[in-house]
C-alpha cells in the first residue's frame, strides 16, 4: 500500500516539473530570441505599413493588415489613394499616419 503512494507521488512530482521546465525552455527558446515582449492591440500597429484608401475632406482610411481604420493625414502633407504610408500613433478608432518617403526619413 505505501508502494503506490510513493509511486503516485512521485508521477506527479515528475508531471509538475515537466510543465516547470517547458515552460522555462519555452521561454528561453521561443520567446526572448523574437524580442522578449509580445505587443499586442494598439501597440502592434505602430509601425505597421498601411495603404491609403480613401481621403477626402471630410476624412480618411487606409488599410492595415486587411483591415479599413479611419485616419488622420498631417496638414503639412498630401496623401493620395493608394500611397504607402506608416502607422505612428493609434488613438481609439482612429491612426495617425505618415508618409513612408516623407520628410521624417521613413
Amino acid at each position: 500500500m505505501l508502494q503506490n503512494g510513493i509511486v503516485y507521488a512521485l508521477l506527479l512530482l515528475d508531471t509538475v516539473l515537466s510543465f516547470f521546465f517547458g515552460v522555462w525552455f519555452y521561454r528561453l527558446l521561443i520567446w526572448y530570441p523574437r524580442g522578449g515582449r509580445v505587443f499586442t492591440g494598439a501597440k502592434s500597429m505602430v509601425g505597421k505599413p498601411a495603404t491609403v484608401v480613401k481621403n477626402d475632406r471630410a476624412f480618411g482610411m487606409v488599410r492595415i493588415d486587411g483591415q479599413t481604420w479611419r485616419a488622420v493625414f498631417p496638414d503639412d502633407e498630401e496623401f493620395k489613394v493608394g500611397d504607402n504610408v506608416t502607422v505612428k500613433n493609434v488613438s481609439g478608432l482612429k491612426v495617425t499616419v505618415t508618409k513612408k518617403d516623407g520628410k521624417n526619413g521613413n
